[in-house]
């Protein structure tokens, strides 16, 4: 028993091993971003509760912050074409650093519209120009992209979850100090970045260029395009149903269960940050062996089955069962989905590519809470999580029945 303890503890460890310093170094500076992203999910909380705004006008803000985010994505990818995705890294991190600090000291209604906005752009911004550095500094073996996309995006949960606990604890005391916490921690990690800059280990090789090689050049663009842009509308369809989670499912846990008041919704939402920072490298590096399209597919499906079984959990350990299915199906969709997406783009572009995936993400998150919203209103809560389960399962569907383009 001890022996088989031993393999599994060695055998997760592994699996963050191979990854060169530089990369790590990214990580690092992607997670203090993070950290600062995490503080956004309670600025509609700091409007309604210390600056004494409406609540409709709380959640105006928080939609210019996310249309920021899609602007933010496309731009990056769009500039990193033309310019090196590290200026655009720095000018993001600077841009955010000062955001966060005038954040603390202005309060007008009007600036924080304009504040928001910056704080959406420059988010994205950073996030697409370091996931660009990343995945074409390097090797040409696929593993090594998809194990640094796993670490990028458990590290970045990691950033969000411990943001909640900066939040707890020095939220009592008042927002500003959470900002200027930020905002000096985005400095230190600017500083950092500019000083511990790498050049790209190695551009994409000669393999890159025939990944997709096949002997009719023409059938072959057809079908990357297929995969790119059926990857992207299910991205799209996903984000409207994580974007539940922020919204309308907060509402229809607290609801369901309001014997556990907050304490339930705060565990469910410490479980899925918890789950994917312990397990998602360790998972992804199990996925390649199988068809990449049909694991995004079984991913989309998972996250809309997660959501439906909300309709039948009574007791709260379905609830906790339904937010673990969910998790899982987030563990196996957006990393694969990434790596889809820059695999099948063409060389010249695959930078824009990846901010065309962050920006449809980030489109589809701020279409999803009105929409949630309206069906709610309107139709109650268990037709909002039916809506999430079909469009899982449209992504499943539109998956398996494109499976074999890979």
């Amino acid at each position: 028993m001890l022996s088989y303890l031993q393999t599994g503890i060695k055998t997760y460890f592994q699996s963050y091993h191979g990854l060169p310093i530089a990369f790590w170094q990214r990580i690092a500076v992607s997670f203090i971003n993070n950290i600062s992203a995490g503080v956004v999910f309670f600025l509609s909380f700091y409007f309604v509760k210390t600056l004494h705004l409406n609540i409709a006008l709380a959640g105006l803000m928080i939609s210019v912050y996310g249309i920021g985010t899609v602007i933010g994505g496309y731009v990056s990818g769009k500039l990193s074409q033309h310019i090196p995705s590290n200026a655009i890294a720095i000018i993001s991190l600077l841009c955010k650093t000062l955001a966060f600090f005038a954040l603390a000291r202005f309060h007008t209604v009007n600036f924080l519209f304009v504040d928001l906005f910056i704080l959406g752009v420059t988010t994205y911004g950073f996030k697409t120009a370091n996931y660009i550095w990343v995945l074409t500094s390097c090797k040409s073996h696929e593993a090594e992209k998809f194990k640094t996309i796993n670490v990028l995006y458990a590290t970045a949960n990691l950033g969000i979850g411990l943001a909640g606990v900066i939040v707890s604890f020095l939220g009592a005391r008042g927002f500003e100090d959470v900002f200027y916490l930020a905002g000096i921690l985005l400095f230190l990690s600017l500083i950092y970045f500019i000083f511990h800059l790498k050049t790209p280990i190695q551009f994409l090789s000669s393999i890159e260029h025939t990944a997709v090689n096949y002997q009719n050049k023409n059938k072959s663009q057809l079908k990357n395009i297929k995969i790119i842009w059926l990857v992207l509308f299910c991205l799209f369809l996903v984000g409207i149903i994580i974007s539940q989670r922020s919204t309308t499912y907060l509402v229809y846990v607290h609801d369901l269960f309001p014997e556990l008041g907050t304490k339930g919704i705060g565990l469910l939402f410490t479980i899925n940050p918890l789950i994917i920072v312990l397990f998602q490298t360790f998972l992804a590096s199990h996925l390649l062996r199988f068809n990449k399209i049909l694991i995004v597919g079984i991913g989309a499906l998972l996250m809309g089955l997660g959501m439906l079984m909300l309709t039948f959990s009574v007791i709260f350990s379905l609830a906790i069962i339904a937010c673990v299915v969910y998790t899982l199906g987030e563990m196996c969709f957006f990393a694969m989905a990434q790596l889809l997406v820059y695999q099948y783009s063409r060389e010249e572009d695959q930078s824009y590519n990846l901010g065309l995936f962050q920006a449809i993400y980030a489109l589809g998150m701020v279409s999803g809470p009105a929409l949630g919203g309206f069906i709610y209103h309107h139709l109650g809560g268990d037709m909002v999580w039916t809506v999430s389960g079909f469009l899982g399962l449209v992504c499943f569907v539109g998956c398996y029945y494109y499976k074999r383009l890979t």
